[in-house]
């Protein structure tokens, strides 16, 4: 008998489940006739449940009002019907992917289950796909139906009364509605906002066909043979093959082919005819801001208060480019002082039965300068409008790299009444090298006190300099004086306005001007936060035992107070100060004082008058405890220095009090007779030079110097050190070769050069253009201003405050910018060489005789983008109603370059951005330059749009051609 441990191990689950659940019974079976149950009850092989079923599923037909009840009992599946089923009709129910595996959430892709009440099963089908007119982007989750002959074909059917047969897109934008009757049928696709199965909702995206379709169906025998081996069923990875066919088999299918299956619909949005307010605010006191649901047209809009009929006076007008939004600038006092305003407005619209009219809407815009807080209690961020009481801020699109194309745009956030073009300037920015370095700066500015500044330029002031402040703060015009020195480079300021003396910080804008290179005016601003200095000692030290230097961060104004911590009964004259500026000397008088090395001060001196809480002027005292260390001073001596054969030079950290003396080691020389010997005039060099043969021929010298220094007590005492010095080896003279030769003539030229550039200054040159100025068609407020830049080259915009006026009186605020153009080799270009593009307007809108879309060569036409028909070889070389926009469109489908064309040509796209394009084409029908909408209930298309099947990618350096026919 043999004994063995069980083995250790995991237990498995099995293989992981892949499979979506499978349908084993129902009642009716599937495609079972003359059913007249009340529900429809399906089993399947696996728990499952179900996702999001009451948005997904749809019945086909719809009834008319309530919808089947589903619910999930073990494995069935049961849908109770609400309504009673009509007669001899087939039903389909269609679940999409709503049906999933309870564990795994395997899903049945595109579940439906069909029955009939009548004797006969439907099977004839209507497929399709469904795009955006305008993007051609597919469309998904889109409700496409179909209405029959009993509806008369009426336009209004749609909106009356819900499809005969629906169904859903999918993520590709395809349809299939599957299991109607023969029949002709019209086709609508629509984006179901309220879930109505019918168009009532203006927002709701639409497509449809004006010409009805009729459904064909066929039937044809498929006969397919496989050879014996047909592996029919294999197994999952690395499982052995589970089925195998042994013999020759002949397979025959009877296939039911319907059409049409290869339906275009594309998508639009209507434009709304009901004018009416769709929000309001008044995010400042000035302005009212309305916002409509579709545009305005030329109509005027009518304003008045609710509480009188007149209309609210000096009110300003301001259409956006759309004319969909209005702002109301109120110029009356009473009214922008008024928290809360109640206003009638009065514009056009259409009735209930699309006849023109107007519309009385009574609105109430309040305006609070109270700061919104969030429910955590936090602050939100006020919108930034660039507008204040006492200024307004201007943008512009001019900055880093500028497209040679551009225009530069001015965006103003608000109505002007006064432009002064002469502080609006364009310059050229110019690399200059000149002699004279004549640019200004502003070197150091600097708050003496309160009310007393200065500030140092590095050249002389031309005319008066302009100093205002940054914040909101009303001060007095002349609330300063300014005086200059002699070669007004340094102007002293004294501020006269009480509100401005005792700010702490001080915030303002410097402008100046200076006579520049080629007799140009800089005119320079800088911005300049000038902070009263607090007063502090920046460093102090003990150089000897009585004398302490101390450096503050400004002059004191009246004197200091100096005062012993660890030295008791100290006489008054202890201590004699004296000032130079901002820095104090300290002299120790006192013996006790004098002998102590660490010496604790206390130091104080006033700093200058400041307000309190309650706004009252009271003395700031700055106060420092100093601690002044003295320590002794020992002399050093540091490495000395072998000068030609004759000469030692001896340094040393200190001056000395008597020369050194020194004696050689190897030699019978004693006292100074052999050398003589020098100190400098800081007396901390010692030198000496001999004339002795035997001196000059030793290789290593040995000596011994003394020199006088102090010991811990601070005594005179002599300090003896023995030192040596290897004289170094001289080598022989060798003629340089020529590269050598070669090499030091160009070290000596790069460093004549280096001279030459010293004396010369390189600096930027503004040199000033003529531009044109025009007001933007888009936004009236904003300014285009013109100029034909070079490539390659800076430009700078410079905008002075008070260029721009606004009604209100109040000043824009400075502006400067640079730029530098685009050089030509960073553009690409595409040349789209289109042909018979004629062929536009002969697009058929359904052909019934079309093949499947799957057995048709599409290879020159736009894969799933439009009908297939439009690749028929007929040429039609120029269009009859309106024009062609020829539209180049980034990734997100925004045009960024467009031409319009009437005729076939070769469009040339210069000077473009390098990117991979879309190219598109927009039959803009009405010739207004933009592509527009349809109109289901007029039956009207919207424009047609054509897109090519593959992006064009742009290089730069590049010139890319494009043919399209069409």
């Amino acid at each position: 008998m043999t004994f063995q441990c069980a083995k250790i191990g995991t237990i498995s689950g099995g293989d992981k489940d892949t499979t979506a659940p499978v349908l084993r019974r129902s009642t009716p079976d599937v495609g079972e006739a003359e059913y007249d149950g009340k529900k429809v009850k399906i089993k399947f092989d696996e728990y499952f449940q179900l996702d999001n079923v009451e948005q997904k599923f749809l019945l086909s037909p719809p009834h008319d009002s309530i919808k089947p009840k589903i619910k999930v009992k073990g494995k069935y599946l049961i849908v109770k019907f609400k309504e009673p089923l009509k007669q001899d009709t087939t039903y389909t129910l269609q679940f999409f992917d709503a049906v999933k595996d309870f564990n795994e959430g395997n899903k049945i892709n595109d579940f439906k289950f069909a029955f009939s009440t009548g004797a006969i099963v439907d099977s004839f089908a209507v497929a399709g796909q469904v795009f955006d007119a305008e993007t051609l982007e597919k469309e998904k989750e889109m409700l496409v139906g179909l209405y029959g002959e009993q509806t008369g074909f009426a336009d209004s059917a749609f909106i009356k009364y819900k499809p005969d047969y629906i169904t859903r897109t999918d993520t590709a934008g395809k349809f299939k509605i599957e299991n109607i009757r023969p029949g002709r049928y019209k086709v609508v696709a629509l984006k179901d906002i309220n879930e109505t199965q019918r168009f009532d909702l203006e927002n709701e995206k639409i497509a449809y066909l004006k010409t009805p379709i009729e459904t064909h169906a066929e039937r044809y025998i498929r006969i397919d043979s496989l050879p014996a081996g047909t592996i029919l069923h294999v197994g999952e990875k690395g499982k052995r093959r589970l089925d195998t066919l042994l013999n020759d088999t002949v397979i025959i299918q009877n296939i039911l082919h319907t059409t049409p299956n290869n339906l275009k619909l594309y998508t639009f949005e209507e434009k709304h005819l009901v004018q009416y307010i769709s929000d309001r605010n008044r995010d400042l006191r000035t302005r009212v801001n309305l916002v409509f649901n579709k545009p305005m047209g030329t109509d005027t809009v009518l304003v008045t208060h609710v509480e009188d009929t007149l209309s609210v006076p000096e009110i300003l007008f301001d259409y956006n480019y759309t004319r969909d939004s209005l702002t109301l600038w109120l110029r009356d006092t009473a009214d922008i002082n008024n928290d809360t305003l109640k206003l009638r407005v009065t514009f056009a619209t259409l009735d209930s039965l699309k006849n023109p009219t107007t519309e009385t809407d009574t609105i109430s815009v309040k305006f609070s300068s109270k700061k919104k807080v969030s429910k955590d209690k936090k602050e939100s961020k006020p919108k930034d409008t660039g507008i204040d009481s006492l200024h307004f801020r201007i943008k512009s699109n001019f900055s880093g790299d500028f497209d040679i194309q551009k225009k530069i745009t001015i965006s103003i956030p608000i109505p002007l009444d006064n432009i002064d073009t002469t502080m609006l300037r364009l310059y050229e920015v110019v690399d200059s090298s000149f002699e004279d370095d004549r640019t200004q700066k502003l070197l150091k500015s600097v708050r003496l006190d309160s009310a007393h500044y200065r500030l140092c330029f590095k050249r002389p002031i031309l005319g008066d300099i302009v100093w205002y402040p940054t914040f909101d703060s009303i001060v007095s015009p002349n609330w300063y004086t300014a005086t200059y020195n002699e070669t007004r480079d340094t102007v002293n300021i004294e501020v006269t306005d009480s509100a401005m003396i005792y700010k702490s910080k001080f915030p303002n804008i410097l402008k100046y001007r200076n006579e520049f290179y080629l007799d140009q005016v800089q005119k320079i601003r800088d911005s300049v936060s000038t902070v009263i200095i607090n007063q502090k000692v920046v460093k102090y030290d003990r150089p000897s035992r009585d004398t302490i230097t101390i450096k503050l961060d400004k002059a004191p104004s009246r004197g200091v107070e100096i005062s012993a911590i660890n030295v008791e009964k100290l006489p008054a004259d202890a201590f004699e100060t004296i000032q130079n500026d901002d820095r104090i000397t300290i002299i120790i008088r006192d013996t006790a004082a004098l002998h102590k090395d660490t010496l604790a001060l206390k130091f104080n001196t006033f700093d200058r008058l400041v307000r309190n809480k309650s706004g009252k002027l009271i003395e700031k005292v700055y106060k420092d405890t100093l601690f002044a260390i003295y320590k002794i001073k020992f002399q050093r001596l540091r490495q000395p220095q072998l000068l030609g054969t004759d000469t030692i030079v001896f340094p040393f950290e200190r001056a000395l009090k008597s020369k050194p003396t020194v004696t050689l080691v190897d030699l019978p020389r004693k006292g100074s007779a052999w050398y003589k010997d020098s100190l400098s005039a800081k007396r901390d060099t010692f030198m000496i030079i001999s004339d002795d043969n035997a001196f000059r021929q030793l290789d290593t010298i040995k000596y011994v110097i003394s020199y006088p220094t102090l010991t811990k007590t601070e005594a005179d005492t002599i300090k003896i050190d023995t030192m040596q010095i290897v004289r170094p080896v001289v080598k022989t003279d060798v003629a340089p070769t020529d590269r050598r030769r070669r090499s030091e003539i160009g070290k000596e030229g790069q460093k004549q050069k280096a001279e030459q550039d010293k004396k010369l200054t390189k600096a930027t040159v503004n040199m000033p253009l003529q531009y044109d100025m025009d007001i933007d068609t888009i936004n009236t407020k904003n300014r285009i201003i013109s100029y034909p830049f070079e490539p390659g080259k800076q430009y700078m915009l410079e905008i002075d405050d008070s260029t721009f006026t606004s009604i209100y009186g109040t000043p824009n605020l400075y502006v400067n910018s640079k730029a530098k153009i685009r050089e030509l080799d960073y553009y690409g270009q595409l040349n789209i060489d289109i042909q018979n593009i004629g062929y536009i307007e002969r697009m058929p809108d359904i052909d019934e005789d079309i093949p499947p879309f799957e057995n048709l060569d599409t290879s020159r036409a736009l894969h799933k983008r439009f009908d297939p028909r439009d690749t028929m070889a007929v040429q039609h070389t120029q269009i009859t109603e309106g024009q062609i926009l020829v539209c180049l469109c980034d990734a997100k489908g925004k045009v960024k370059y467009s031409q319009a064309i009437t005729a076939d040509s070769v469009v040339k796209f210069e000077y473009i951005l390098p990117a991979d394009y879309k190219v598109k084409l927009i039959h803009d029908r009405n010739a207004n330059g933009k592509w527009d909408t349809g109109k289901y209930i007029e039956q009207s298309y919207p424009e047609r749009t054509i897109e090519f099947p593959k992006n064009q990618l742009v290089k730069s350096k590049w010139t890319t051609e494009l043919v399209w026919k069409l």
